[in-house]
């Protein structure tokens, strides 16, 4: 199960300001990269505005990058109270969405199956899934009702 290219590298900087400019020395991005970011600390929108969701790059430099939201909007942290904490981490997706992909031979699931994942330690939370293609590329899902099989992918 894999939904990373590549390890976390560490934000130490970001501008509160519309683009909102994001500092990660020799961060290898380029411009189109998918990344997900996670780890941002802090009190009001720093965290809750940025974290745990995919992004796709754009201005990307050596050093610094900015960053477009899922619907394409460049992100802006002009109105969020206080300054960056210093802390927070971006990691480039193998997949658009930075969909989660398991490789399983003869998994026999269909395209659009709901699925559930659980006591996988690649998840940072038990998650529910839709299967997207027939190598079972996943993307996350809120879905209310599910069938739970521990540590196992189960098909609805």
């Amino acid at each position: 199960m894999a939904w990373a290219n590549g390890t976390a590298r560490a934000i130490s900087a970001a501008t509160k300001a519309n683009p909102a400019v994001f500092t990660s020395n020799a961060h290898g991005l380029a411009n189109g990269d998918i990344v997900w970011l996670a780890n941002v600390s802090g009190t009001g929108n720093w965290a809750t505005g940025l974290n745990g969701r995919w992004y796709t790059v754009a201005s990307a430099a050596t050093n610094t990058f900015q960053l477009r939201n899922s619907v394409g909007n460049i992100v802006s942290t002009s109105g969020y109270s206080g300054s960056y904490p210093g802390s927070g981490t971006v990691t480039r997706c193998l997949e658009a969405a930075c969909q989660v992909r398991v490789t399983s031979n003869n998994h026999g699931f269909a395209n659009n199956d709901w699925v559930w994942v659980q006591g996988v330690s690649e998840l940072q939370r038990n998650e529910r899934f839709v299967g997207v293609a027939n190598d079972l590329d996943l993307q996350r899902h809120e879905e209310p009702r599910h069938h739970r099989l521990h540590g196992r992918v189960s098909h609805r």
